[in-house]
């Protein structure tokens, strides 16, 4: 997929921006504060359908305005030109349009390959185990609608079941249908989750060893429920045995929504033993390896979006990040200092320079 234009107007500081983009690299260079990882953040948004940060809506909104507008004309190989629109108010819905037409987040999700790295994305390997839980659900939803859907139909179910806990009523009659649905589709994920894994480490591997991490790394799925014969009938055994505990705590303490990924460096825990160079390699060897798979999966390679993934990186480690986004039709980069861009960046990359919340073209990096 490539980004040919992008209309952003009232988004943060960005005020009102527009820009022509073209194959290849596309680097936005400028001072801290400028407005670079806001306009990664509203990339990210439109092709997404959700914000890279936890932040209120209403901090999305430039100061004085009451919305504000992200527009992106994108083109497919599989579904050509498409115009993608997302409008935020202060409060309430978002608006999502596809080509014109009112659309959803899953729409946009299970449309769009997009990879996105910013700084949060090194507490996949250093924070806590729902944010390596996040990073599988968003990658394997952009290469399977069908997880997407199996994935809405367990936190719907896993909502009912949590509301029952908190009435502390005992009756099983009440549990045993969401229970139901939740091992049913709890196995799915899992056989989703365990295939993702299964093609991802060895290239997880492949990009650690390319950007020299330093040891060798390994990754591991770690369900939160080992099968014992049929993976549903496991689950809805480990999900009974568990209520009673479940009603003390008020929450529902089995099921893939604690499944985790067992990341090591040398054989050790990889957030307890590597050092926060390491961490910041093997972050982007995990959004590498995903972005190859993603493109195997969709058959097309999707836009790649980096904030700041230069910065701290030596000059051989810069420049074999600059040889891995080669394989990418196309990918934005943004970086407080030119000088942080290897000079094999040069000639392949077009120079944006922003400023204030503003965007210009400067040519050549």
């Amino acid at each position: 997929m490539k980004l040919l234009r992008a209309a952003i107007r009232h988004f943060r500081n960005l005020t009102d921006v527009a820009l022509p983009l073209g194959a290849g690299g596309n680097l936005f260079c400028g001072p801290n504060g400028a407005g670079k990882t806001n306009l990664v953040e509203a990339l990210a948004l439109t092709c997404t359908g959700r914000p890279l940060r936890a932040n209120p809506q209403r901090l999305l909104v430039q100061q004085g305005f009451e919305s504000s507008y992200t527009g992106l004309m994108v083109e497919s190989e599989e579904l050509g030109e498409l115009r993608t629109e997302v409008t935020l108010p202060k409060s309430g819905a978002r608006s999502y349009l596809l080509n014109g037409q009112a659309s959803s987040k899953a729409d946009f999700v299970t449309t769009f390959p997009v990879l996105v790295f910013y700084e949060e994305d090194l507490e996949t390997v250093r924070g806590a185990a729902s944010r390596r839980r996040s990073f599988i659900n968003l990658h394997l939803a952009q290469t399977s609608r069908s997880y997407y859907a199996e994935l809405s139909a367990y936190s719907r179910a896993l909502a009912q079941r949590n509301a029952l806990l908190r009435q502390f009523d005992e009756s099983a009659s009440l549990f045993e249908p969401w229970e139901h649905q939740l091992a049913t589709a709890g196995a799915s994920i899992m056989e989703f989750r365990t295939r993702f894994l299964e093609e991802l480490a060895p290239l997880v591997i492949r990009y650690s060893e390319l950007l020299r991490v330093g040891e060798p790394v390994s990754i591991e799925y770690r369900p939160n429920v080992k099968a014992k014969g049929d993976l549903a009938d496991s689950l809805f055994a480990a999900l009974r045995e568990s209520r009673e505990l479940d009603m003390r705590l008020r929450f529902s303490t089995t099921g893939p929504h604690r499944d985790d990924l067992v990341l090591k460096l040398a054989g050790a825990p990889m957030r307890h033993f590597a050092s926060a160079g390491q961490q910041r390699l093997f972050a982007l060897s995990l959004k590498l390896a995903a972005g190859e798979l993603l493109a195997a999966r969709r058959h097309e390679s999707p836009l790649v979006v980096l904030d700041e993934a230069f910065a701290q990186l030596d000059q051989y480690r810069a420049s074999a990040l600059v040889e891995a986004l080669s394989q990418f039709d196309q990918w934005l980069a943004t970086a407080a200092l030119g000088s942080l861009i290897p000079e094999s960046a040069s000639g392949q990359a077009t120079r944006f320079d922003v400023h204030e919340g503003e965007v210009e073209a400067s040519g050549q990096a």
